[in-house]
């Protein structure tokens, strides 16, 4: 009852209030004549400042200046469109220490297969392969290339092995835009190569003959899109700069950040100083299903590597295959044969280097170092071992 009143009471003074404002006061004369004068802008209506063309431009080029010195001297990341869910994306990584890049395998029947990232990350008992398990995107240890006697040899292998996209002010012109964006196109044939290398993985520049880059603002990253029309195929990737250092000393747990680069960070990190066992298989990858059946070679060590690559793709990539080279032990087939004849394994009939022990089957060969695909690395040759499961 009580807000009722109150209303009621309140209701002549407003009408008092409304009568006096609809009189034909002074006041009233001189609210007519300003609501008769032009609305004065409001906030959003004022105008853009004008930016000087020229000045417009000279920004741009500093921010593609910043991002290709990034590129010459830096830490950063390549990511094509769609890498989180695509196949034929690429995904490259050049950092101190940590180099990947994405590969197009292709079998001998002249299929292709899903992308792989590979390279190599610094240890400090030698230099690490390293491989993408399932699709070009992260490379975690697999094994050693090779050894070295310190880490920063390890470091200045792998960074001599890096191979950086470019950004040469010279073969890019600024196009100018009123958005103030800083966009860059090129038609250069040697851009556009190191553009489709980034892409496919080989050149194929006659699928496109532009290209262009918007670099953000700070200099930091640059989207580089082309006018290819390829049935199946990205045509844009982004470059981004990697911050890795901040990430030195922090957790998961108390830092959100970037996770990209946090997972880069954790992998050099983790990787640097790590003691491989000298007498047992390292569980790399938890999808090798031969370290349960195949026992260590007793004349092996810690540099040997795992890789899944075989011209059967009836078991390329899966764990039923394996490829196992050790690069510096030399010619150790006897020793192990010995050794697998000692744990219930058998030569094949025929045969004197394929042995059996049921469904499990390894071959044993050796490659000299001439005939290796880096001789100058695998300077003793590659012993392998050969092992495949069939159901």
């Amino acid at each position: 009852m009580k807000t009722n009143k109150l209303l009621i009471l309140a209701l002549p003074l407003l009408l008092a209030i409304s009568a006096c404002s609809n009189s034909g006061s002074k006041s009233n004369q001189s609210s007519q004549d300003t609501s008769s004068e032009e609305p004065a802008p409001s906030r959003s209506e004022e105008p853009l400042p004008e930016v000087d063309p020229v000045e417009r431009e000279a920004e741009a080029k500093d921010a593609f200046a910043n991002i290709s010195n990034v590129l010459a001297t830096g830490d950063y990341m390549i990511m094509g469109e769609g890498s989180d869910t695509g196949y034929d994306t690429p995904f490259i990584v050049v950092a101190d220490g940590y180099y990947v890049h994405t590969v197009f395998p292709q079998l001998d029947d002249g299929s292709n297969y899903r992308p792989l990232s590979v390279g190599y990350l610094a240890n400090a008992h030698g230099v690490l392969r390293i491989r993408s398990s399932w699709r070009g995107d992260f490379g975690y240890p697999v094994g050693y290339a090779f050894k070295t006697d310190t880490y920063e040899e390890a470091r200045q292998f792998v960074n001599s092995q890096q191979v950086r996209f470019e950004l040469d002010s010279d073969k890019w012109e600024y196009v100018p835009n009123e958005v103030g964006n800083a966009n860059f196109k090129t038609t250069d044939e040697e851009a556009l190569n190191a553009i489709s290398q980034c892409f496919y993985g080989t050149e194929v520049s006659d699928k496109f003959s532009v290209a262009y880059a918007v670099v953000a603002p700070n200099g930091e990253s640059v989207t580089i899109s082309t006018d290819s029309t390829m049935p199946g195929r990205p045509n844009y990737f982004t470059v981004t700069q990697l911050h890795l250092n901040k990430y030195r000393g922090v957790t998961r747990e108390s830092d959100s950040g970037n996770w990209r680069e946090r997972q880069i960070a954790e992998i050099i990190a983790n990787w640097k100083n790590y003691e491989v066992s000298d007498s047992e298989w390292e569980t790399y990858n938890s999808w090798y299903s031969f370290r349960y059946e195949l026992p260590f070679p007793t004349d092996g060590n810690r540099y040997y590597f795992f890789d899944w690559f075989t011209e059967n793709k009836d078991v390329f990539a899966n764990d039923r295959y394996t490829h196992i080279g050790f690069v510096d032990t030399g010619d150790i087939t006897a020793s192990f044969k010995t050794q697998l004849l000692n744990n219930s394994w058998t030569l094949d009939e025929g045969e004197t280097n394929k042995l059996s022990r049921g469904q499990y089957h390894v071959t044993l060969r050796f490659v000299e170092s001439s005939a290796c695909d880096r001789p100058d690395v695998y300077t003793k040759g590659i012993w392998y071992i050969d092992y495949s499961y069939v159901y």
